[in-house]
């Protein structure tokens, strides 16, 4: 990721991936309307576009000639990501009947969310008592992104997107 061009490869596949969560977040926003309340609904869709922004931001802030900047977007993306796919892993659960025929991906997002939990424990536990997981660290960084993508993935047959912008006006 350091070299040039795939710095500015990954800058733009970030990008895209940033543009296609932009669209299921605004989806995800108007489907749990009226299931979850507006604070938490607004909420969780600010913590999901700083992901947006963030997300593209670590290739842009390269870990080989700004890896401050690039550490503090990283731990802002991660934070954003795992926040916004908990709690609306937290919304669904509260609010099943809300959700009918999304069960089995309702299981599969609370599955990922103990490896999540699971991997990112084992990380932080590293870094906390200093210890090193070489070549492991890599691993689990596709690992989480791989995770971050079947989320989404799973989140979109739950709360498709649709493109209606602007609501029909009704006819009398």
């Amino acid at each position: 990721m350091g070299k040039s061009p795939y710095d500015k490869i990954y800058c733009l596949l970030m990008t895209t991936y940033a543009a296609l969560k932009q669209a299921n977040f605004r989806a995800h926003y108007l489907r749990l309307s009226g299931i979850t309340s507006d604070s938490t609904n607004t909420a969780l869709l600010c913590i999901g576009l700083s992901s947006c922004i963030s997300g593209p931001l670590i290739a842009y802030f390269d870990r080989y000639s700004d890896v401050h900047t690039h550490s503090i977007v990283v731990v802002f993306f991660v934070i954003a990501e795992v926040l916004y796919f908990f709690i609306y892993a937290g919304i669904l659960n509260n609010h099943p009947l809300k959700f009918i025929g999304c069960e089995g991906q309702i299981q599969t997002l609370n599955i990922m969310k103990y490896i999540t939990l699971a991997i990112g424990g084992i990380s932080i536990y590293a870094k906390i008592t200093g210890q090193s997981i070489g070549g492991y660290s890599a691993m689990i960084e596709l690992i989480v992104f791989c995770i971050s993508m079947g989320v989404y993935a799973t989140l979109v047959k739950i709360s498709p997107y649709v493109s209606i912008v602007v609501p029909e006006k009704k006819q009398h």
